[in-house]
């Protein structure tokens, strides 16, 4: 990401995603069921979260909240990356 930076604006948001960014998920019910660091390994260690509709809280800024579907069987990724000086997020 450093090495991707086009301005001093995006060298400074890089190097802030090279600090370590938190996460924090949500079941449907509100209930917190998972924590940790992107990058790291989280609360939940290598096991999988069961299907369902999630809510995600990562630590940027601004804080970046979004809502995530795992699908049985499958893996959900989400990619978070610099995007014009702020933070974009996919969910694949």
């Amino acid at each position: 990401l450093i090495d991707d930076a086009q301005s001093s604006e995006e060298l400074r948001i890089a190097l802030r995603l090279s600090d370590q960014i938190t996460y924090v998920i949500y079941n449907q019910e509100g209930e917190e069921v998972a924590t940790g660091v992107i990058g790291g390994q989280g609360e939940l260690g290598k096991e999988a979260l069961k299907p369902g509709v999630y809510r995600v809280i990562l630590d940027t800024s601004p804080t970046t909240e979004l809502n995530v579907t795992i699908e049985p069987g499958q893996t959900t990724r989400i990619e978070l990356a610099l995007s014009n000086g702020g933070y974009s997020v996919e969910v694949k």
